[in-house]
């Protein structure tokens, strides 16, 4: 007589991977859809990126020259692969105002970026919470009044306000 074995129970790591796949298939729609986004942007600005490095008195074949070296005059669908494959490399490009990589301008601005960036989150956070405590402990109280007047100030006013 041998003696039977129970099947295996289902496992329950199938649902969290399925979730995994799902987060990164999600993560990738969304990111070719930015990309294509700044992708359109850029083409349908008015000005042209040529004159704006060669300037108004660039002759035709210098500015054919600059067309040519910076893929403008690549069908749109090549140039929006050649943008995806640069962009996934970490190549963002030259900057044209500045004639610096864009990944390092990046890369110099970054600390104060995230400086800011955790400076206004301490702050929020730290004056916020005890603000919201306020306002809801004392529902219609000029507490409240003023807490929910300076919020929306504070969300309606343009960031780079708060900055200064």
């Amino acid at each position: 007589m041998t003696a039977r074995t129970a099947p295996p129970p289902p496992s329950r790591l199938l649902p969290v991977l399925g979730q995994i796949a799902l987060g990164i298939g999600t993560l990738a729609i969304t990111l070719l859809g930015l990309l294509l986004i700044t992708f359109i942007i850029a083409r349908v600005v008015p000005t042209d990126p040529v004159l704006s490095i060669v300037g108004e008195r660039a002759t035709p074949e210098q500015i054919a020259a600059i067309r040519v070296k910076l893929g403008l005059d690549l069908p749109l669908w090549q140039q929006f692969f050649i943008y995806v494959r640069d962009a996934l490399q970490g190549d963002l490009g030259t900057s044209i105002r500045t004639g610096l990589s864009v990944t390092s301008e990046i890369a110099r601005t970054f600390p104060a970026t995230l400086e800011l960036a955790t400076l206004g989150t301490i702050f929020g956070t730290l004056v916020g919470v005890p603000a919201g405590v306020l306002a809801a402990t004392r529902p219609g109280s000029i507490a409240d009044q003023i807490v929910r007047v300076v919020g929306l100030m504070g969300y309606s006013m343009p960031v780079f306000w708060l900055g200064l």
